[in-house]
């Protein structure tokens, strides 16, 4: 189905997602599961759902309604590039087998429907506007049996009423003239009814009114009946003082010639006789030039005969019509107009005049075809979208199946695009993509297309009619096309790409699974360091498949807390006491068992679930130490590590809030942060400084690894530098990494940093790091990570240094 289909449970949030939420709204089901449905919507609209939820939760309590969907809810929702749609979404609740509660959401995207919906709902108020303000004449509309319905404000002024005092009256209440006092019950009592009914339309007769005050007025009355399937559904009645009628037609061309809709009237045989200044601005035709024309002088060409032929036929029986043509300027250009022609006949009912008038909608047109575009490509680089990609893609599949012709997809990623991004700004960065964007795209056959698949990714398609041969050297050619350099703002910039392969029908049959194995041969290339392509294998398409699983039940993982803290202890190995506990997170997955921090981290980082993470770590490691507490068991320092975007103030509010709830000082905790963070300097260093003057202790974590600054050393408030396992791995034989560890405890000595050496595994190693003078250590040798309910245990048989 091209609808979205979901179920939301009774809290709000996504269980399932339709494989359409991708083309519709440009988020992948795995994105949305786990999310609360209302975060798709404006802020005006998500009331109207919770309300609607609330409602039929209601209703599935209480057993009634038998799931019936109510009526469909219109409500705006923000596309994953920004744009806001209009979606109709039916809703019906639900329970599934375990008893849950919840709702089935079908939605289906009616963007364009809508706006033109509301481009003629103003052509209309503003026509109604023109239409009450220009009018001198009133004008009532009845029912069958005479009750007013509708009537303008210049009835009202005329007969001293106000318009919803005429409204539900009898128009022959109105009628002095009448021969029975009292509203008729019945059409045919009647008289002005009756002889509409009998005689068609009434041309400028006479009739006598009665003004509320109670004094007569003589008006002039034009009638028009309304038709419903041959019956008489009603009337409508224009009318006005007959002394003044002349100067209300004066006052009518004036207006005619004031009013921004173009005004065209003819004679019975066609040929016209005014127009108005409007016209001449639409058409770009001067009264002198087309009077005594026929209007065919306008005809486009784009109609067909019988388009014409249903507007005279339409005009002969009901004597108006309305709807779009497409005319002719006088440039020749050619434009949509909405409008309305009207047939105007004296008191035998023969034609005397025809009237148009119109409007110019191109401008119209022109915004919904940049919506259509919109819809379906990107507005930085032009290229079409993730969605229409997909449905282009399966057209050139189902092609290609037909030609028994391979197909192969690249799905290509700019390397380091955020390190561009940081530190040129966003506008460099959108000009970086533009520019790439149109690389990739001449470097790609004619018949091939390319896509701006989001962010830093693109997708192609490429045709391969000869087979794979050449793909190599065509997948080559891109990548080569892509490294050019390229000069931004001045910066001389090395565009490298990492370049995933997959083909059809080899690999995949379907458009998703094909763009899937390609995107996991891409992260192959990115594991492998980056700049290169790679071709799909089924073993990674395993991995693969996996890792978009951890993606979809990473939300339900944060809430059910089934994130659980392990903790190794740091040894002062002078006399083996311990000098603290790392947390390090662990993913207690109810089906895949114990999941360490690798496979699920990563994903963690992708769908920017880090922040959520880290405070349920940090929250958890708290209550942890105050439980520790209550138990009289002494824990000297617990380090917690901190990834850079969680260094902000709302870390330092976290924790005022965690240290008040669970008691514990300041001092107890240690954040590890890696060197990332000094390429944040300006913004972390506020945080670093006020975290240090709460007491709390700052340690960098894998050392040596990133890309510190030995500024940033002196500056950062750190107490403690935590070396990395991969330089003690080759201790004590590896000359590079025994000059690294003994550069790095030199460098703590003189700057007062205390030093931690990581993943110590060996005696030998041990006895090596003591003869440099390396105590605290960490590692397998002397623990591996504990769960909490062991740490008590080891604790017991180990001695314990004071805490700091």
């Amino acid at each position: 189905s091209g609808d979205l289909i979901a179920h939301v449970d009774s809290d709000g949030y996504f269980t399932f997602v339709s494989g359409a939420s991708e083309r519709l709204l440009g988020y992948t089901p795995e994105r949305l599961i786990g999310t609360p449905a209302e975060s798709l919507l404006v802020d005006e609209d998500r009331p109207h759902l919770a309300r609607i939820r609330s409602d039929l939760l209601a209703i599935s309590a209480s057993g009634s309604g038998g799931g019936a969907p109510i009526p469909p809810l219109l409500v705006r929702i923000r596309h994953a590039d920004g744009a806001t749609l209009w979606m109709e979404c039916n809703l019906t609740p639900f329970v599934d087998q375990a008893g849950r509660e919840g709702m089935v959401m079908n939605g289906r995207d009616v963007t364009q429907r809508h706006t033109y919906q509301l481009a003629i709902e103003e052509l209309h108020r503003r026509n109604a506007e023109i239409l009450d303000a220009a009018a001198v004449d009133g004008i009532i509309s009845t029912d069958s049996a005479g009750y007013i319905v509708y009537a303008n404000e210049q009835a009202g002024r005329l007969l001293g009423y106000s318009v919803g005092d005429l409204v539900s009256r009898h128009c022959c209440q109105l009628l002095i003239d009448e021969r029975i006092s009292e509203a008729p019950s019945e059409p045919d009592s009647c008289a002005l009814l009756k002889q509409i009914h009998d005689q068609g339309s009434i041309q400028q007769r006479h009739y006598t009114f009665r003004h509320r005050s109670g004094h007569a007025i003589s008006m002039e009355i034009s009638a028009t009946p309304l038709g419903d399937q041959g019956s008489l559904s009603g009337c409508v009645l224009v009318f006005g003082p007959i002394a003044e009628r002349i100067d209300d037609r004066q006052s009518e061309e004036q207006v005619i010639r004031h009013v921004t809709e173009a005004v065209m009237v003819t004679d019975p045989n066609g040929a016209i006789i005014s127009v108005n200044p409007a016209f001449t601005a639409i058409t770009g035709y001067h009264a002198d030039e087309v009077l005594g024309c026929n209007p065919r002088l306008l005809k486009s060409g784009v109609h067909t005969p019988q388009f014409y032929h249903g507007i005279w036929h339409q005009l002969a029986h009901q004597g108006h019509w309305s709807g779009e043509v497409w005319n002719r300027r006088k440039s020749g250009e050619i434009y949509p107009q909405w409008g309305s022609i009207s047939v105007i006949t004296d008191d035998q009912g023969e034609v005397r005049n025809y009237v148009s008038v119109f409007t110019d909608i191109s401008k119209a047109r022109q915004a919904e075809e940049r919506l259509r575009f919109l819809a379906s490509h990107d507005a930085l680089t032009r290229l079409p979208n993730r969605s229409h990609f997909l449905e282009l893609l399966r057209d050139a599949l189902q092609q290609a199946q037909k030609q028994a012709e391979q197909l192969a997809i690249a799905f290509v990623d700019l390397d380091r695009f955020k390190l561009i991004n940081d530190s040129l700004g966003h506008a460099a960065g959108d000009q970086y993509l533009r520019a790439i964007a149109r690389r990739i795209a001449d470097a790609v056959g004619p018949d091939d297309q390319v896509s701006r698949w989001g962010g830093d990714e693109f997708i192609a398609y490429l045709r391969l009619p000869s087979g794979t041969h050449d793909l190599s050297a065509r997948i080559a050619h891109i990548s080569h096309r892509v490294s050019a350099p390229l000069l931004i703002n001045g910066h001389q910039l090395a565009p490298t790409t990492s370049i995933g392969v997959s083909l059809f029908p080899d690999d995949a049959s379907s458009a998703d699974d094909l763009v899937m194995a390609a995107d996991t041969a891409m992260y192959q290339v990115k594991g492998q360091g980056r700049n290169g392509f790679h071709f799909y294998t089924e073993q990674l398409g395993a991995a693969n498949r996996e890792r978009f699983e951890v993606v979809s039940e990473l939300h339900r993982a944060l809430r059910d807390r089934e994130l659980l803290l392990h903790y190794q202890p740091q040894i002062d190995s002078r006399d083996g006491r311990i000098i603290g506990f790392e947390a390090l997170v662990r993913w207690n997955h109810p089906m895949r068992g114990q999941l360490l921090p690798d496979r699920f981290i990563p994903q963690a980082e992708e769908l920017g679930l880090i922040p959520e993470v880290g405070a349920v770590v940090l929250d958890e490691a708290c209550r942890q130490l105050q439980q520790w507490q209550q138990q009289q068991i002494s824990i000297p320092l617990l380090s917690v590590n901190i990834a850079p975007n969680q260094l902000t103030s709302a870390l330092i509010d976290q924790l005022v809030v965690l240290f008040d709830r669970y008691q514990i000082a300041p001092e107890q905790l240690e954040l590890e942060i890696t060197e990332g963070v000094f390429a944040r300097a300006d913004s972390v260093l506020p945080v670093l400084t006020r975290l240090h003057q709460m007491g709390v202790r700052l340690a960098i974590d894998d050392f040596g690894t990133g890309y510190a600054s030995l500024n940033y050393l002196k500056q950062f408030p750190i107490h403690r530098m935590k070396v990395d396992k991969s330089f003690v791995d080759g201790l004590p034989h590896d000359r590079r990494d025994v000059a690294i560890v003994r550069t790095v405890l030199a460098l703590g000595h003189n700057l007062g940093i205390e030093v931690l050496i990581e993943g110590m595994e060996k005696g030998e190693q041990l006895a090596f790091l003591q003869e440099l003078g390396a105590y605290q250590i960490q590692g397998f040798y002397y623990s591996r990570p504990l769960p909490a309910q062991q740490v008590p245990s080891y604790l017991a048989q180990q001695p314990v240094s004071p805490a700091r």
